[in-house]
């Protein structure tokens, strides 16, 4: 089978389970990466940036590919003969260095994994004992102490829980469970936070985790459908929302603690996005995201726009 990403998962898995959709504009985005290819997971920090690229003739199996900062080629991070997505950068991690982890599985078959791969010098290896086990596990996030992913049952391509991961303990924290017939997307770790979506069969809500309080907060919003989020240092969570459907008035949206959601993105009819990443080593702030035409679901491309607009 193909690919088991958030795009693919929001456009397959999730469409077909909640029917999601639409992009937003009140900043500019900047095109990062648009070939006829889908290129989708973006991440991006200190000058390195990473992202995952369909094949040529198979668009929905996919290779993680790094850029190192001031390098001209890309290198490609998973071992020959298995597939790869959402990667996550964490550059001066203090357990694990300049660090990118990302979901591995079989060519076809087989549960996903998470790897690390070494962004100095090279060479792929695996997570400590607990976070991959006979399960998948998807979407990965790594700062400081901690590393989020998602797990889900065997031989499927989603995530039922949220799992938040200490590198110095080894002991790991359910944040979510999916609802019965629900799936969850993790988000993205960030000092004291992280942050992930939850969906039922009828909408789909993000949420906010402060590590040191175990305090779990719902992300405010009137929209049924709020999917795909990353989180800032400040606890500032970026998230996609739509109405019903591919491309139905999907907007990028901020919702900073203590004030009220704001626009950042209004996409126009037909267009629909997921956020992968926030890039915080500049200022201002940058969020990542993949966009597609609803009229070609094999044509992702990547973008960034600035978070603090």
């Amino acid at each position: 089978m193909s690919k088991p990403r958030r795009s693919s998962v929001v456009l397959g898995a999730v469409l077909g389970l909640l029917l999601m959709g639409s992009i937003a504009v009140a900043a500019t985005p900047v095109k990062v990466l648009g070939t006829a290819h889908n290129e989708i997971d973006p991440t991006a920090e200190s000058g390195n940036f990473a992202y995952a690229l369909g094949r040529i003739g198979l668009p929905n199996r996919f290779d993680v590919y790094l850029r190192r900062a001031g390098a001209s080629v890309r290198i490609k991070v998973n071992a020959n003969g298995t597939q790869a997505f959402e990667p996550n950068l964490d550059i001066g991690n203090p357990t694990l260095g300049d660090a990118l982890v990302f979901a591995q599985k079989g060519a076809r078959a087989g549960d996903a994994d998470i790897k690390i791969w070494d962004v100095a010098s090279g060479g792929r290896s695996e997570p400590p004992q607990g976070v991959n086990t006979n399960a998948g596990e998807w979407n990965p996030s790594l700062d400081g102490a901690h590393l989020l992913f998602g797990r889900g049952p065997p031989h499927q391509y989603y995530s039922t829980k949220v799992i938040l991961f200490d590198l110095t303990t080894s002991m790991s924290t359910v944040l979510d469970t999916a609802p019965l017939n629900g799936i969850v997307f993790a988000g993205t770790v960030n000092g004291d936070w992280a942050s992930w979506t939850e969906c039922s069969r009828s909408d789909c809500r993000a949420w906010r985790y402060r590590i040191s309080t175990t305090t779990k907060t719902e992300v405010p919003s009137r929209a049924r459908y709020v999917y795909t989020s990353a989180i800032g240092q400040d606890g500032t969570v970026w998230y996609v929302q739509s109405g019903a459907g591919c491309g139905a008035n999907v907007k990028i949206r901020r919702h900073q603690i203590g004030t009220a959601p704001t626009t950042l993105v209004d996409f126009p009819p037909g267009i629909d996005a997921n956020i992968n990443d926030l890039d915080d080593s500049v200022a201002p702030r940058r969020v990542y995201f993949s966009r597609v035409n609803c009229s070609n679901v094999n044509n992702w491309n990547i973008y960034r726009v600035s978070g603090d607009a």
